[in-house]
């Protein structure tokens, strides 16, 4: 056989006789025409002498297209199952064995051309397996161009939209770079101003705690401060109570509470008290408050004879009446020479009801309260009378020189008022830091004179005495 093959593959016209063998009227012999025809396709360069061979057929045959003759037979032979399948054999054969896919199409059109398609969708219920088959596999095998022309233009607009959503990817990608970037310079600087934060709030503590526990000595200090000054102010108390009730001989100096050791000593006695005349200017003594000085150095005018001591209970705080005319000299032993401190060591009286008129005036006396002296009595309105304060204790007294009702107008001595800071201020407390030494309970005469031999010695004083008071009181 393979020798008759190679033979037939030979010859130049015996391929084309064969493929003339299909117009013979036995169907049977026209099956084994194409069988043969299908075996010299698959064999290599068998495919073009097959299309060559049907060529010629259209020639001899005058057929308008190629293959027309075949098909002519496959639609009319239908009752010949082994023509039909031979038939449809040799047509995959020549259509699906080209690799050129364009080639294929072309092929494959020839036979739409000629209704291969129809007829086979009227073969697709027929019993013959063997036929059945044959029809499968040109039907899986067929190209659809229009579903390929279709699928390439779907195929570009996806690669067109792979392109676009590859660009935004590299878009976002490069925008999401540089977000994070910034984030990191962000976390980075949120991080040493968290640190620089953390350094400042150590810092902070510290100080907190160093001014703390300075705020904690600080009011340690002052307690003990507080409770030195009254231990002291307590024992100088009592030993000015022991003083004066075992007094024997002159009043003794007495040194000011809080005047820093500033004691009243024995100085050069200053010039007798001149005797009082009468004037239209007045002295009015007040009591002292926090912040207020006198005038150091002034002479003070001389004080009155010693009133009666007062009733337990009533002292007053407030300015005092003008001094009435001198009183004939007291009965021995003399008064020593004025002296301020003196007087402000002796209490005063309670002011009279009504003071005696001056030589002079004609009427009442020109009484002018917190402010000084007055210029007549043409001036008595025009500086307010202001209400005594009353106090438990009595109260040292600033010696100054009175200030003329002209001088006093807009300043505190005339526009201050004495009940709003009464209402602020702590009158127990401000009393028992002010009052005078020789208050208190009663002392044994017996003890007072054995220890008033052990008396300190007096000390030499700096200041003038009425100065040196004046400061203490200030200073406290």
């Amino acid at each position: 056989y393979q020798y008759g093959f190679n033979m037939v593959m030979s010859h130049p016209h015996a391929v084309n006789e064969i493929a003339l063998s299909l117009n013979n009227r036995n169907p049977r012999t026209k099956a084994l025409v194409l069988e043969l025809l299908a075996a010299v396709c698959l064999v290599r360069g068998g495919h073009e002498i097959i299309l060559s061979a049907f060529d010629n057929f259209k020639t001899v045959c005058n057929e308008s297209m190629r293959f027309e003759k075949l098909m002519e037979h496959f639609k009319n032979e239908d009752d010949n199952i082994d023509f039909m399948v031979a038939c449809m054999q040799f047509i995959n054969i020549v259509v699906h064995s080209v690799e050129d896919m364009n080639f294929r199409v072309h092929l494959q059109y020839d036979f739409t051309k000629l209704n291969l398609e129809e007829h086979l969708e009227r073969l697709k219920h027929t019993e013959s397996d063997r036929l059945q088959v044959q029809i499968q596999a040109y039907l899986d095998n067929v190209f659809d161009v229009g579903t390929l022309l279709e699928d390439a233009e779907t195929k570009t607009a996806a690669l067109e939209r792979v392109e676009e959503l590859e660009e935004s990817l590299n878009t976002m990608s490069e925008r999401l770079l540089d977000v994070e970037n910034e984030a990191m310079l962000k976390i980075v600087e949120l991080e040493k101003q968290l640190m620089q934060t953390n350094k400042e709030l150590d810092q902070l503590r510290e100080v907190y705690a160093n001014a703390n526990s300075q705020v904690h000595t600080l009011r340690r200090m002052v307690r003990e401060k507080d409770q030195t000054i009254r231990r002291q102010s307590r024992m100088e108390r009592q030993a000015q109570e022991t003083q004066q009730a075992g007094g024997s001989g002159g009043p003794q100096p007495q040194r000011g509470e809080g005047d820093g050791g500033v004691a009243d000593s024995a100085s050069p006695s200053p010039p007798p008290c001149p005797n009082l005349s009468p004037s239209p200017e007045t002295v009015a003594y007040h009591s002292i408050g926090p912040g207020m000085g006198g005038a150091p150095g002034m002479p003070a005018p001389p004080p009155p004879p010693p009133p009666p001591p007062p009733m337990p209970g009533t002292v007053s705080n407030g300015p005092y009446p003008a001094p009435p005319p001198p009183a004939p000299p007291p009965p021995p032993p003399p008064p020593p020479p004025c002296r301020t401190s003196e007087l402000s060591s002796v209490p005063m009286p309670p002011p009279p009801p009504v003071a005696p008129p001056l030589p002079g005036t004609g009427g009442s006396p020109t009484v002018i309260f917190n402010s000084g002296l007055a210029e007549g009595p043409l001036k008595l309105f025009s500086v307010k009378i202001k209400k005594p304060i009353q106090t438990k204790f009595r109260m040292p007294v600033l010696n100054w020189v009175a200030l003329k009702p002209s001088q006093i107008n807009g300043t505190i001595f005339n526009d201050i008022d004495d009940e709003s800071i009464l209402q602020n201020l702590d009158m127990e407390e401000f009393e028992e830091l002010f009052k005078t030494k020789a208050q208190g309970p009663a002392v044994d005469l017996t003890l007072a004179r054995q220890k008033l031999p052990q008396k300190a010695p007096s000390k030499v004083s700096l200041l003038e005495a009425n100065r040196a008071k004046n400061l203490a009181i200030t200073l406290r």
